[in-house]
């Protein structure tokens, strides 16, 4: 699957010639406007137009104009652009509420800590794509997320953005004239933001594309319904958080990780199934676990010798090589996971937990066990567990599942060194209260439990790997961005 800002140059493309936008005859951006807009390198925009080319879309020819070669009657292109929202139409509806809680806190940070010269970048992008309501949109929000310098939450932009597919066409598709009108107007009063250096005034603007690129989607997705009643299957929204790196030994560690210092499924001195029994049960290739155990052996989880097989081992009977390129590599997405977590958890809270909690019997018992273990992050996953099983909405659960899965990843690390660590005394010291929390159904003692053990773990994984540690963002301290006031 294509991702990163390649994946975003070819997958537009490919849409918006299937859908009818660029036709067979139309030239599309050179490559050095695309390596300009997107901020790319040259290789990677010329990548995105050969592998257009290699499929029949595009012609592509050295110091020449790239020639849409792909031929479809027009009927084609409208059918194309209706499944292609009318099947992702529920997702739509549930994403929206989701990017609310979710990236519109995250985005109010990166605007306050804009510079000079990301506004200018932004003013530069306004300027060149006037009528362009989603292209500004997600140049910006780029910016105030780059700000945040967070790898990972940069990914989940992206395959958000993917998902959506540049919406800001389809006002000229179908002839949304109202709607461009207020694009261009929203144009101009960013540059004019820009110029003026009013970070509070260009998130405002910003918000201001976002809800009217959602009307234009539900206004186009409302009329496609009506002309096709039998909607496609529905294509849910999925977050590939492993970029560059092999998805299942990532997954299937966090999975073992659940099973070993949350779940309690395993205890120290068992021993895992065999490689062939393991490939077996989790569908996966023998190569996957024999990786998938390495890396656990380098979080000090497992030991695995020849003849005896692996087996569980306490955290911190072996030492771990905190210098390992895939240990600060965790470490890394840890606490990038922690960021998004924290400056986003009041909001989400407030979908996770409804109205009424379903029984929380299972989840008190999973609560006390673990205190009496003496675990730290634990409660997080356990309450998070609960709370996404009741919830309904799809997105939400596949994001937060993602952000707690790589937070499980780190969570070894943590373990190992506890003794050494302060901060997961105080994460024990929270336990008591979470579990009233859960039993009272009392909202107020719940979030603030869980919100102290979020605040708790960035700093109690940084004083593992000093700032010459992880080759990773940092999580700056962001005092106004954690609020109870909501709940």
């Amino acid at each position: 699957m294509k991702q990163g800002r390649y994946g975003l140059i070819y997958k537009f493309f490919k849409s918006q010639i299937q859908f009818g936008y660029y036709r067979s005859g139309d030239c599309l951006p050179s490559i050095e406007l695309l390596h300009e807009v997107y901020r790319v390198a040259v290789r990677t925009a010329r990548n995105a137009y050969l592998q257009l080319e290699e499929e029949g879309y595009i012609s592509l020819s050295p110091g020449r104009k790239t020639v849409v070669t792909y031929s479809a009657p027009p009927e084609a292109g409208i059918a194309n652009t209706q499944d292609y929202f009318l099947a992702r139409r529920e997702t739509f509806r549930a994403m929206g509420q989701l990017l609310r809680a979710l990236l519109v806190p995250l985005l109010r940070e990166g605007s306050r800590r804009l510079q000079k010269h990301n506004m200018q970048q932004i003013k530069e992008t306004a300027l060149a794509l006037e009528d362009g309501g989603f292209y500004i949109s997600y140049f910006c929000g780029r910016e105030m997320l780059l700000a945040l310098d967070n790898q990972l939450l940069l990914d989940l932009y992206h395959e958000i953005v993917s998902y959506y597919q540049f919406v800001h066409t389809l006002p000229r598709i179908v002839h949304m004239e109202r709607e461009n009108r207020r694009y261009r107007q929203l144009a101009r009063q960013t540059v004019e933001a820009c110029e003026g250096g009013d970070r509070g005034e260009l998130f405002s603007i910003y918000l201001q594309i976002q809800w009217l690129l959602d009307g234009t989607v539900f206004s186009y997705i409302e009329q496609a319904a009506k002309e096709r009643p039998a909607p496609p299957e529905q294509v849910p929204f999925e977050w590939r958080v492993y970029r560059e790196r092999p998805q299942l030994c990532y997954s299937l560690s966090s999975q073992l990780i659940w099973r070993i210092l949350v779940g309690q499924q395993l205890s120290p001195g068992d021993r895992l199934p065999s490689y062939g029994a393991m490939a077996e049960k989790y569908g996966v290739s023998f190569s996957t676990i024999r990786r998938t155990v390495a890396m656990l052996e380098r979080l000090g989880l497992v030991f695995a010798s020849q003849g005896a097989g692996t087996r569980v081992t306490p955290p911190g009977e072996q030492e771990i090589d905190l210098r390992h390129k895939s240990v600060k590599k965790i470490a890394s997405m840890f606490l990038e996971a922690v960021q998004i977590v924290r400056l986003s958890f009041d909001q989400v809270f407030l979908l996770l937990y409804p109205q009424a909690l379903p029984d929380v019997g299972p989840c008190v018992a999973k609560l006390k066990r673990q205190q009496a273990r003496g675990g730290a992050l634990q409660p997080f996953f356990i309450c998070i567990e609960y709370l996404l099983e009741g919830c309904g909405n799809q997105p939400l659960k596949e994001i937060w599942g993602k952000l707690c899965e790589v937070l499980l990843l780190g969570l070894p690390l943590l373990e190992a060194h506890a003794g050494a660590l302060p901060e997961c005394t105080l994460m024990r010291a929270e336990a008591e209260g979470i579990i009233r929390g859960v039993q009272e159904r009392d909202r107020r003692q719940l979030h603030d439990g869980l919100r102290q053990l979020v605040l708790l773990a960035a700093p109690a994984m940084e004083r593992l790997f000093p700032p010459d540690g992880p080759e990773s963002a940092r999580t700056r301290p962001c005092p106004d961005s954690i609020s109870s006031n909501v709940i």
